[in-house]
């Protein structure tokens, strides 16, 4: 059995602080450069408290909806099994995504084509 450990918990947080630094870090500043510029440097601050708020919120919705639907999933199916079959889905998505990258299978950018017309219903719900 596998375990995660204090050490191994704390490189995996530092090898996604690139993404955070990328991807939230261009979030706040455009959410504090977008307020405006009237509010001041408090006005700024509480966007900023009010956005990172509302993300780690939703991210805690979406980890606990998700958990509590793999756990259902994960608790009807035989542990060694539900590991093989996850092991075999990410292996062919990576497959999937590399032959895709050279050109030789359609893009896995075509399941967010199919999805569009999901993602349009639920914005407007």
């Amino acid at each position: 059995m596998i375990t995660l450990d204090f050490g191994g918990g704390l490189l995996l947080g530092l090898a996604s602080s690139l993404h955070c630094a990328g991807m939230c870090g261009g979030i706040a500043a455009s959410i504090a450069l977008a307020t405006a510029p009237e509010a001041g440097a408090g006005g700024r601050l509480v966007a900023l408290l009010q956005a990172q708020a509302g993300k780690a919120a939703g991210y805690m919705a979406a980890g606990a909806a998700l958990g509590w639907a793999g756990a259902g999933l994960y608790g009807a199916l035989d542990l060694a099994e539900a590991f093989g079959i996850l092991q075999k889905v990410s292996a062919a998505v990576l497959i999937w995504t590399a032959l895709g990258l050279m050109g030789l299978v359609p893009s896995p950018a075509i399941l967010g084509r199919l999805f569009q017309p999901l993602g349009r219903w639920m914005l407007k719900a």
